[in-house]
């Protein structure tokens, strides 16, 4: 089966706040396979998700999809920051030493 582009998580998230727990199970799976795509969007929903991971209505297995879930966010947040963080300094003295060769040719 060929694989499905996804452009946003927002349909994910908003399966959420459905009322029927295969929903809400169908949503977590589904976003704990892109959240290192999506991290952005999916923390605005950690509340949502850590909720769920507390409903008594979801088997032990859901909770822990939850939780794994929400595990994820901070971790892609801070491998995104150190990555940057990391790569700055390069993308400064490439901007720099582009800048000198445009002096140069005025």
């Amino acid at each position: 089966m060929p694989e499905t582009m996804v452009s946003s998580a927002g349909g994910l998230l908003a399966m959420l706040n459905e009322s029927h727990p295969l929903l809400k199970q169908h949503a977590l799976y589904n976003l704990n396979n892109l959240v290192d795509r999506f991290w952005p969007e999916i923390s605005t929903s950690v509340p949502i998700i850590e909720s769920l991971y507390e409903d008594d209505e979801f088997d032990l297995h859901q909770r822990q999809l939850a939780a794994l879930l929400v595990s994820k966010v901070p971790a892609f947040f801070f491998l995104c920051s150190f990555s940057i963080s990391q790569s700055l300094p390069c993308i400064l003295q490439r901007k720099k030493s582009k800048k000198k060769r445009m002096e140069c040719r005025i």
